[in-house]
């Protein structure tokens, strides 16, 4: 990012006491020499591709062809050559080097909304390069314009997602909830879930994945120290492994944390993979266990995946850190429009995934991480939120907005329901049996 900015600026004092031709050559040779150097460190950026690109063409039409009419709006041409690529960067293209693998969602989503602005930025400058031409306002002003676009994208992404989720918090949280949902975790972004002592939190930064991973290293040490597999290494190794894992799938996952206020001490973890057929993509456990989700998946629409299931809490409080992680997985299930959850559960969690309205649907199997027996669990959340025989939803109904929410998923479930009945296509009904979705060499007799 600094390679490109400085090839870009420097050649502008060249303006001051050289003519634009000097200019032009000038960052034609820059960005020559930053895309030897990515070539060399294997990177690749577009936008050092596209600038070398286009002051090659204007150098070329001006000394090669003598056309000299685009010559001064070299730097309309720049802002409209910004505004398109940064317009592709809104929508998830890397244009700048690294940035395709940067794994972390909320950092992209911070350089979308970073990449958004710019392109608004450019877009300003672009029509005020060629409304005050001949004016020496057009070059000042939207060059002007560009720089400061640059300096505000690097913390008003950061500041509008805050504010977005403060403004968000305040319909569903109090003003001491916020405050002290903010003084944990340090933000109110992502699903929260409040329970007495219990702040249930979906992790969307780095210092709340820190804690998610602390939660699971605690809570995987025991079974890990049990595992039979030969080839199993050290702990930190194991845990690297899971955390290389997680990177794998982030962008489809939401990591969830519990905190109890108490104790002082995070009691809780969950992660939650969407995916399906097609393009969402395969779950984790589709590349672990003999299953194929491909049917239910066409039945149902978008699934996911529950894991990475951890409670530290002992008693009567270990069911209430579940049903806060029950009740944030559910409430993603309803926001994506997920039907069916399905979790690897290994045969010791199986008790406790049954108490979260799972059920066995498949098994046993051999889990890779632990080489102990797990079975395959799933839950239908249509039903669960329409039967809510744990009384889960007491709380949650109370409030209209929820209720229209559920009513609004549970129409949509029955609204596909009807358009694949109308097409012929096999249909899973509210209430039926999971297994019938299933193939049928993958089901529990």
């Amino acid at each position: 990012m600094i390679v490109t900015f400085l090839a870009f600026v420097l050649p502008l004092a060249l303006l001051f006491f050289a003519d634009v031709e000097m200019y032009l050559a000038a960052n034609m040779y820059l960005y020559g020499l930053v895309l030897c150097y990515r070539y060399a460190n294997r990177q690749w950026a577009v936008m050092d591709a596209g600038f070398f690109l286009l002051f090659s063409f204007v150098l070329l039409l001006q000394s090669v062809l003598g056309i000299q009419k685009l010559i001064p709006f070299t730097g309309s041409l720049i802002y409209g050559f910004l505004s398109v690529l940064f317009f592709l960067g809104s929508w998830g293209m890397p244009v700048l080097p690294g940035r395709n693998q940067c794994w972390e969602p909320e950092k992209k989503a911070s350089r979308k909304i970073g990449s958004a602005f710019l392109c608004l930025s450019n877009i300003t400058a672009l029509i005020f390069s060629v409304v005050l031409f001949p004016s020496v306002l057009y070059i000042v002003l939207p060059l002007a314009i560009s720089l400061s676009g640059v300096a505000l994208s690097f913390f008003l992404p950061t500041l509008l997602m805050d504010l977005g989720a403060r403004v968000r918090s305040r319909f569903f949280m109090n003003d001491d909830e916020r405050k002290t949902v903010a003084s944990i975790f340090g933000n109110v972004r992502g699903l929260i879930w409040i329970s007495e002592s219990l702040y249930a939190k979906e992790a969307v930064s780095d210092r709340e994945r820190e804690k998610f991973f602390e939660v699971i290293e605690k809570g995987y040490y025991a079974i890990y120290q049990k595992s039979q597999k030969s080839d199993k290494g050290k702990y930190r190794d194991f845990m690297g492994r899971v955390k290389d894992e997680f990177k794998q799938y982030a962008d489809r996952s939401t990591p969830i944390v519990v905190y109890d206020g108490r104790l002082q001490s995070y009691v809780g973890s969950i992660r939650i993979v969407t995916g399906g057929s097609g393009r969402r993509g395969r779950l984790p456990l589709e590349t672990s266990l003999p299953v194929s989700l491909l049917k239910a998946a066409k039945t149902t629409g978008p699934m996911a995946e529950a894991g990475r299931l951890v409670i530290l809490s002992n008693g009567a409080m270990r069911a209430r850190v579940l049903e806060s992680l029950i009740a944030l997985m559910v409430v993603k299930s309803l926001l994506a429009g997920i039907r069916m959850i399905f979790t690897d559960a290994m045969e010791a969690s199986v008790p406790l995934y049954e108490k979260m309205g799972m059920q066995r649907i498949a098994g046993p199997f051999v889990d890779d991480e632990f080489s102990q027996k797990s079975h395959l669990c799933a839950m239908d959340i249509a039903r669960t939120v329409g039967d809510d025989s744990q009384g889960i939803w007491k709380k949650m109904k109370s409030s209209p907005r929820a209720e229209a929410t559920i009513r609004k998923y549970l129409r949509k479930i029955e609204g596909r329901n009807t358009l694949r009945r109308r097409l012929g296509k096999p249909v899973f009904p509210i209430g039926d049996r999971i297994e019938r979705i299933m193939e049928g060499s993958e089901a529990r007799p």
